[in-house]
């Protein structure tokens, strides 16, 4: 919030909508791990997990919508 609050920082909104991104799909992901376990990573077709920096790439919060919106 301090971003969003400091009267001379430039992008407040900018970076307010990030990090609100940035907690919905936090939130996403533990309602996921909760729910369906370990599934909401990107797979490759040979099986294996897609990898960024040597991490399971997860969804992202458009696909965590487009997946399962609908269950709210």
């Amino acid at each position: 919030m301090e971003i969003y609050n400091k009267p001379r920082t430039t992008f407040r909104s900018e970076g307010f909508i990030a990090m609100m991104i940035i907690a919905w799909t936090r939130l996403f992901h533990a309602y996921f791990n909760v729910t369906i376990g370990d599934k909401y990573y990107y797979k490759k077709k040979n099986g294996r997990y897609d990898t960024v920096d040597g991490e399971r790439k997860a969804w992202e919060l458009s696909t965590c919508i487009k997946k399962y919106g609908n269950h709210w």
